[in-house]
């Protein structure tokens, strides 16, 4: 897993190699893989980064919410906006 930031390992973690690529009919922002956009896909993105859970994502591009090529906090965020403040779902692919 690359990281990109400080010293302290902070920041955003580029699309990490151990969590498999998506194949066609993936759904930014579905990071488990449910088939709906919930609470649960915010949980597996922050478990993964910040507790440094074993993937639980999906598949990469699905974790990347934002579509700017790192799984990252903002990423999280995206979805708790669309949930809870009306914010736009992310994009199909």
């Amino acid at each position: 897993m690359k990281q990109k930031g400080g010293p302290g390992g902070g920041g955003s973690v580029l699309l990490d190699q151990s969590i498999p690529e998506c194949v066609t009919g993936f759904h930014r922002g579905d990071a488990n893989s449910s088939g709906e956009i919930d609470i649960s896909d915010c949980i597996a993105i922050f478990g993964f980064l910040f507790l440094r859970q074993p993937p639980r994502l999906s598949c990469r591009e699905s974790a990347d919410t934002n579509n700017d090529g790192t799984i990252d906090i903002a990423d999280g965020i995206d979805i708790l906006q669309s949930l809870f403040t009306g914010g736009p779902e992310p994009a199909i692919q």
